[in-house]
């Protein structure tokens, strides 16, 4: 290459093509055909970073502005001031700036006429980032210009990149950190983590692939999958290829990256442990591999946060159990009975098609629906004789009891506790207590609960009566179905009714 001046000759006239190819995209805007034959012959071999240049021509703003539409990651635009009209660069300039919101292509405004340079001022405002007469415009400066443009470009594409991937492991890290689930948390780290590549990266030709693995007693097994390993969470063991992988970082106890995938060990203040497997399809940028590594430390962290919820909502159950069951040896029910009412709830919440976070808090908030038996006096409530009048509207208080007792916590579950114990000896065509409610105006949780505790205590003998027999249950619950209870959950109950009675079976009344 030379560094004389560039010198224009006659050309055929016709369309110039536009490139195809993986180049960095240079857009050569000028209505003098020359222009564009010399630029492409100067910089036919140009390299930046291994990538050569993929040309596109125009010859007017008009032409100029579609092909920067169709292509917003053109990183050069090699724009002349006089195309139409004498103000068409500056007009190109702002449609790419203001209008398409396109701050990264590099624009370098070329004239053929000295002394119709643009004012500073709108070379600040639209970013026009050179200025070039032609007539000073030599091969080597050229070769310059094109060099500091497409490196500007690149590195406010990787500042751009790396904007993005944080925005993206913020949005994720979120995410991860609301689920309670270890199974539903491994699959949501691998499904965040294919975003993320394809968000700071190349797209993949196919979905980012990988496992999770737990420690657990018989060695590590798999908790999820994605891509081509969608299905392994249903395996027992990892695939031996796998493990293989992981064999370096459960070695070094630490994240590695290697070739086209990338592998993690995690474990947690509690030791739970994990390793992370992942195809990336290509080897991992120096930026990725950050994003990555930032983006596991959080998985760390909402590690040892699931860890520490799972303990509380243990804690939580224990001593609403505990609670339930010391209310019910009082007022003389069965031992396990609220154990027993929670999973029926929750499995006939399944049932009804709600959402497992949904059945999760049914089970947790049905034990706790005769909590206000604890205000009612032991005369009232161990009298094995029939309740006068006023003592049954006594022991009704119970549902008003509970419902202040559950009612001034924020929680969830004690929220829809505080329902429960208030509605649960609501009745379908209203005649129940307190508010008389009919229909779908009882709480759904409340008609699921009333149900599930009035098949437990028909099954299970009380001072004042004999255990019935499933037939006789049947019959009873079939009578009632539109009456005390709901006609939707009777028919659901009835269709699966070995299923609960297998539930009930699961707590047995211990021998006195």
């Amino acid at each position: 290459m030379t560094d004389d001046l560039l010198h224009f000759a006659d050309e055929p006239e016709g369309r110039l093509p536009q490139e195809d190819g993986s180049g960095w995209k240079i857009l050569i805007a000028d209505d003098d055909r020359e222009v564009h034959t010399v630029t492409r012959l100067v910089l036919r071999d140009f390299q930046f970073e291994g990538r050569g240049l993929q040309f596109f021509s125009s010859f007017s703003a008009v032409e100029t502005r579609e092909i920067m539409q169709d292509n917003p990651d053109m990183a050069m635009l090699l724009l002349d001031m006089v195309m139409e009209t004498e103000t068409s660069g500056i007009d190109v300039a702002r449609f790419v700036r203001e209008e398409l919101g396109n701050h990264f292509v590099r624009i370098i405004l070329r004239t053929g006429q000295p002394g119709q340079a643009p004012e500073n001022q709108l070379i600040s405002r639209y970013d026009i980032n050179d200025y070039k007469e032609k007539t000073e415009l030599t091969a080597r400066k050229l070769f310059t210009v094109t060099t500091a443009s497409i490196r500007s470009f690149r590195d406010l594409q990787t500042v751009e990149r790396a904007r993005r991937g944080l925005a993206q492991i913020v949005k994720s890290s979120s995410r991860i950190f609301e689920i309670q689930s270890f199974p539903a948390f491994a699959r949501d780290v691998l499904v965040q983590l294919s975003q993320l590549l394809q968000v700071v990266g190349d797209p993949l030709d196919t979905p980012g692939s990988g496992v999770i693995l737990r420690m657990g007693p018989t060695g590590w097994s798999v908790a999820a999958g994605v891509g081509r390993y969608a299905g392994a969470e249903k395996t027992e063991v990892a695939p031996n290829e796998i493990t293989d992988a992981c064999s370096r970082a459960l070695a070094e106890r630490s994240l590695v990256f290697l070739d086209h995938r990338f592998v993690g060990y995690f474990k947690t203040r509690k030791s739970m442990e994990m390793l992370l497997y992942f195809e990336n399809g290509r080897p991992s940028t120096r930026l990725e591999q950050n994003l990555v590594s930032t983006f596991a430390t959080n998985i760390t962290t909402a590690l040892d946060n699931l860890h520490l919820n799972q303990e509380i909502i243990q804690t939580q159950r224990e001593v609403i159990f505990t609670l339930g069951e010391v209310l019910d040896t009082r007022s003389g029910e069965t031992a396990h009975h609220v154990r027993r009412v929670g999973e029926m709830a929750a499995f006939l919440a399944r049932l009804h098609g709600r959402p497992e976070h949904e059945c999760e808090l049914i089970r947790m908030a049905a034990p706790m629906h005769d909590v206000g038996k604890i205000g009612i006096p032991d005369r009232i409530l161990l009298k094995p004789d029939p309740l006068s009048p006023e003592e049954f509207l006594r022991i009704q208080e119970h549902t008003l009891i509970g419902f202040n007792i559950l009612k001034h916590s924020g929680r969830d579950i004690m929220q829809s506790a505080a329902i429960i114990a208030l509605q649960h000896h609501e009745k379908w065509d209203g005649s129940g207590y307190p508010n008389h409610l009919s229909g779908q105006e009882i709480h759904l949780f409340a008609r699921i609960t009333a149900i599930s505790d009035v098949l437990d205590a028909l099954l299970h003998p009380r001072p004042y009566k004999h255990a019935w027999t499933p037939a006789e249950v049947r019959t009873y619950l079939e009578e009632q179905s539109g009456v005390q209870f709901d006609p939707g959950l009777v028919d659901l109950l009835l269709a699966h009714f070995d299923d609960f009675l297998e539930i009930i079976s699961s707590y047995p009344q211990p021998e006195a």
